[in-house]
């Protein structure tokens, strides 16, 4: 009995279940964060033994109206579970052997894992420490919970104070009735308890008739979720106090309220306060110096930094440090980080974490890592062994067989120079002349969006925020971005009446006077003299909630924002055209430095005489173009253009030099060329299939033609993946950065990646099917690139916490690598499915090919998106202190590891075939889906710096699509016109 008992707890069966159910529970709790925020979605979902999980999470309110929750394992329970299968399974199966070391060291960090998880959930503290620049602070404030206190400040020397913690004070609001204590100098009484409030000005008698509550009232405000930065509950309180019996006042509480009230009770004089929980420290922080530093003509913040003097009398410690996002203080066990700022600037906002178990993160990490890692290579050296000796054995036969023909060996070549100049076609076309010299201008660099950048991009961001297209289309033929920008700048009415603002909302057009039918592009000439009542719309949307408003709210509050950046550029407000003249200055608007410079200044004017020796080169050339331009005069413009470009050539040459190859890159549309490729070669390979499915050829002349059509393919898919790469290292150089820097470029890097591996996988496995799912996801995710960047600066700036290129280069591009393979195994398995059912050239040796290069693409993704996980908590534990703290995006990543383990620990242990594996990689798809776009569509999170609504339709859709492959693939085996093992 034993021993089946204990062969129970063993089983992988029970070792996927939990997985499962895992999964589950992660996904309902990520939705639930939309509701209840993290901090107490945390509490009922993973950190609790059953989790209540509200059926309203995943059925419509309008079709359930009830709240019927269901209970459910919750994450306690499911990780004790864990805990126990592992060590089951060790006893009873696993010997320490060296095959088996990878497997062992890598369930030991897994426990370990776990472990650190349990003892930062019952050991960690984690608080704020708010700073005034010039003050100090020994508290740290838990801005989770409030306390009352009770100050008696008579003692010289010291305050003592009674608090009364909030869990206290809440039970007495449901219980009803009067606070005592023996320590406490008066009775008191909650008359009504907010969880969150604002204070606003009283226009009216309110509850309260002593203290602040005279003279406001405390607004009831939808309480904070945890995943919204630094935002916290900030609860109010109507309390009456009583003395006695005596009746002494009732008095308006609030967290917001930095200083005690006064209370006078027998001739003595308390404070009293409703404040966050504080912890006092035995040392100080002073604050020397705030920085809140946003990147030139923007609003995002380049960088956060305190500089502190510490001081410690019982170590004898007295110090400067600066602390700055990605860069904490860590002293006596607390870990001090740059987390946020208040609002009008004058102080810091310190996050200060105390975990118990913060190195055992660090040690599960090394573990499962580096069990994984060796698991993985003795694996792949054993594959790689089988498949030399196979190799072997083949070559008897290859030897007789008759050599290729020339022209054979010469088509891949061939192909592949055709696939090179078909992917850069962009830049072999020759721009057409004409009279004004618009390539000169396109390559002056301007500041905009933070970043230094040419005239074309800076017209190419307008354009596209305006009308999400890089060029204009009207009556008169195609206008390119930056002659369109140099029309706005010098003659802004020639442009009123082309098509350039989208508006696609009915009710917005509504508002404008058309119909829905006249949706699309218009022209400002009918926006104009709707435009009061449009700004008056829009502002009263920009009143509300951006994740609050309407579909219509949205839509005018777009128009409103799009037009009035046309009207910014038109008046040379934007872009910043102005560079520095020395290393202390920064990049200005033309408008402000025209008006600075006296031009417009008329005679006998307060400030003197214009001196022609004080203007700005930069401003002197500008006056000069747009006048040449307004008055249709060439020559000016032309010789004011080439000796402003030589100017800067001499003063700037580097900025030059960059902004001349970032117009190559704008007009070469490189990714576009490489997509166009992609589609070839996929076309291509659906022929090859095609004729092997039609035995085309036989033995006779077009023998040839089925493999080399592949091999055409191939090549083709090679040329795309050489100008993909190009693209890519083009960026890099341009933006400074890693690959992956925003959901464009990731969309960019996974496609790249999975060609790779699938091209990889096509050298080993000659069958056309790798590159077919190497050609599908590069094309894929292209197009989703171009989607992405279609609104915007491709190339923005790094937000402040996110300014690290080693964690950008290190976490980023692993977990995105991990995204690559888990796309890669899901197109490997919808081919499997598709090929089976409807056709015959599922053979057993295909099906078997293929379901090797899919287990082998699930290892390699586990063993990825595992890494890129952990290095992603890394960088969270050195940015605000949580190794893992239950973010949406965290999650997500949770999931694609969850997913791939259960493929591989449901092959292992028989539970799956060849035909559930494929099904489950294709459920990858969704999964990883998930992770890279929906956690950004819920609008919450730490990491949700890329939220798109618009793509919420798309994401469903491609998530349908993957159901209804799935739902193909598990139609019964006599169903299927090829019948692998199931």
């Amino acid at each position: 009995m034993p021993r089946k008992f204990l062969e129970a707890l063993a089983s992988l069966k029970l070792t996927v279940t939990l997985f499962a159910l895992s999964m589950v529970l992660i996904f309902a709790g990520t939705l639930a964060q939309v509701d209840l925020g993290i901090w107490q979605t945390v509490d009922a979902y993973f950190r609790s033994p059953i989790a209540w999980i509200s059926l309203q999470l995943f059925i419509p309110r309008q079709v359930l109206e009830a709240p019927i929750s269901i209970p459910f394992p919750g994450g306690l329970t499911l990780g004790l579970l864990m805990v126990v299968n592992l060590l089951a399974a060790h006893a009873l199966r696993f010997r320490l052997t060296k095959k088996r070391i990878g497997i062992i060291t890598l369930h030991a960090g897994v426990i370990v894992l776990l472990l650190g998880e349990f003892v930062t959930a019952w050991m960690a503290e984690e608080g704020m420490m708010s700073i005034d620049v010039g003050g100090s602070s020994q508290y740290v404030e838990d801005i989770r919970t409030v306390e009352f206190a009770v100050v008696d400040p008579s003692d010289p020397d010291v305050d003592r104070v009674v608090v009364i913690p909030a869990s206290k004070l809440k039970g007495k609001v449901r219980q009803g009735g009067r606070f005592t204590h023996e320590a406490l100098p008066f009775e008191f009484e909650i008359n009504r308890w907010i969880p969150n409030a604002r204070l606003l000005r009283a226009n009216e008698p309110t509850i309260a008739n002593r203290g602040v509550g005279l003279d406001a009232v405390a607004d009831e405000l939808p309480q904070v979720r945890g995943v919204d930065g630094a935002m916290t509950d900030s609860p109010s309180a109507y309390v009456t106090l009583y003395r006695e019996g005596e009746n002494l006042g009732t008095w308006l509480l609030s967290a917001d309220l930095i200083d005690a009230q006064a209370v006078d009770v027998d001739g003595k004089t308390y404070g009293i306060a409703l404040r966050f929980k504080r912890t006092y420290k035995p040392y100080t922080l002073h604050l020397l110096e705030f920085r809140h530093d946003v990147f030139v003509g923007t609003q995002v913040p380049r960088n956060f930094s305190s500089r502190v003097r510490l001081v410690d009398p019982t170590r004898d410690t007295d110090r400067e440090v600066v602390i700055w996002m990605n860069n904490p203080l860590r002293y006596a066990g607390a870990t001090f980080y740059q987390a946020s700022y208040k609002p009008d600037g004058t102080g810091t906002v310190l996050q200060v974490v105390r975990n118990p178990g913060a190195a055992l993160p660090y040690i599960a990490c090394i573990l499962v890592g580096g069990g994984m890692t060796w698991h993985f290579l003795f694996v792949l050296v054993g594959f790689l062994k089988k498949q030399t000796s196979r190799d072997k054995k083949r070559e008897p036969k290859e030897e007789s067989s008759p050599a290729a023909h020339p022209a054979q060996r010469a088509l891949p070549w061939v192909v592949g120079v055709l696939g090179l100049l078909i992917a850069c076609s962009g830049l072999l076309r020759p721009d057409p002349r004409q009279e004004f010299d618009i390539e000169t201008f396109a390559t002056l660099p301007v500041s905009a969006g933070g970043r230094v950048k040419p005239m074309d991009s800076a017209a190419r961001h307008v354009l596209a925020v305006a009308s999400g297209r890089q060029v204009v289309h009207h009556e008169e033929g195609r206008m390119s971005a930056t002659e369109f920008l140099l029309r706005l700048m010098a003659l802004p009415e020639t442009i009123r009446h082309l098509p350039i603002i989208r508006v696609d909302h009915p009710d917005v057009l509504a508002l404008l006077h058309l119909r829905p039918e006249d949706g699309g592009r218009i022209s400002l000439a009918k926006i104009e003299p709707h435009w009061t009542a449009v700004a008056e719309q829009a502002e009263r949307a920009l009143d509300v909630q951006s994740r609050r408003r309407d579909s219509f709210q949205r839509g005018v509050v777009q128009l409103y924002s799009r037009v009035n950046t046309v009207l910014a550029y038109s008046g040379m407000m934007e872009p910043y055209a102005i560079p520095p003249l020395g290393p202390d200055d920064e990049w200005s608007p033309f408008n402000e430095a025209f008006l600075a410079s006296g031009l417009m200044r008329p005679d006998g004017h307060p400030m003197g005489e214009f001196d022609p020796a004080s203007i700005h080169p930069a401003v002197a050339f500008y006056v000069t173009m747009m006048t040449a331009y307004s008055e249709q005069n060439p020559e000016d413009f032309n010789l004011a253009a080439g000796m402003y470009r030589d100017l800067l050539e001499r003063d700037m040459g580097r900025v030059m030099g960059k902004a001349r190859l970032e117009v190559h890159f704008n007009r070469g549309s490189l990714f576009t060329g490489a997509m166009g490729v992609y589609t070839l070669a996929f076309l291509i390979l659906c022929m090859s299939m095609l004729l092997r499915m039609r035995r085309v050829g036989g033995g006779g002349r077009l023998a040839f033609l089925p493999e080399g059509l592949r091999v055409s393919a191939t090549a083709f898919i090679w040329a795309a993946f050489l100008v993909h790469t190009a693209a890519i290292v083009m960026r890099i150089y341009l933006q400074e950065r890693p690959p992956v820097t925003n959901l464009y470029s990731s969309a960019v890097f996974v496609g790249w990646a999975s060609v790779l591996l699938g091209l990889l996988l096509e050298r080993v496995y000659k069958l056309g099917i790798a590159a077919m799912g190497a050609a599908s996801i590069g094309f894929s995710t292209l197009v989703v690139a171009h989607h992405l960047g279609s609104d915007g600066d491709t190339m923005e700036m790094m937000q402040a916490v996110l300014d690290s290129n080693f964690w950008l280069a290190t976490h980023v591009i692993t977990i995105t690598l991990g995204y690559s393979a888990t796309f890669l195994a899901g197109a490997l398995g919808i081919i499997y499915i598709i090929l089976g059912v409807f056709t015959r050239q599922l053979t057993p040796d295909r099906a078997k090919a293929l379901t090797t290069m899919v287990y082998g693409t699930v290892c390699f993704a586990l063993l990825l998106s595992f890494v890129g996980t952990v290095l992603g908590g890394i960088w969270a534990d050195q940015s605000w202190g949580r190794f893992w703290g239950w973010d949406p995006k965290e999650n997500g990543a949770a999931l694609v590891v969850l997913l791939n383990a259960i493929i591989l620990h449901g092959r292992w242990g028989g539970i799956i075939r060849q035909r559930g594996i494929m099904v489950l990689a294709v459920s990858g798809n969704i999964i990883t889906a998930w992770s890279w776009f929906g956690t950004n569509m819920l609008g919450i999170g730490l990491h949700s710096y890329g939220f798109m609504e618009s793509a919420v339709f798309w994401l469903l859709a491609f998530v349908a699509s993957q159901l209804m492959v799935m739902a193909v693939g598990l139609i019964p085996l006599p169903g299927w016109k090829s019948q692998p093992r199931g």
